[in-house]
């Protein structure tokens, strides 16, 4: 009977061996899975923020590129070239110029 008990209490041993073992395994597992998940987080927030800054970056290159446009519009008149031309010192053919010194 003494041996039959011993053989239980080996196998009893082994049981819990075995079941620790396995309790290990889960948690390396889990703290695996919770490593991932947080380490993701991170990443995702970081890309966030990135996408954020290059979406603000991208509103104001259209800003500057919507008054360069207009800006563009504005310099393709007579009007500019005339002023432009009168800043250098043309005057049209059939005005008179007159240079006034001291």
């Amino acid at each position: 009977m003494q041996k039959a008990a011993k053989k239980t209490t080996v196998k009893e041993k082994k049981m819990q061996k075995n079941d620790f073992m396995r309790v290990v395994i889960c948690c390396v597992v889990v703290c695996g899975f919770i490593y991932t998940m947080i380490s993701q987080q991170i990443r995702i927030s970081a890309i966030r923020n990135e996408t954020e800054a290059c979406e603000r970056e991208i509103a104001k290159q259209e800003q500057i590129y919507a008054e360069l446009k207009e800006k563009a519009k504005d310099n393709s008149t007579d009007e500019f070239y005339e002023e432009k031309a009168r800043d250098e010192g043309y005057v049209r053919s059939d005005e008179t110029v007159f240079i006034v010194g001291n």
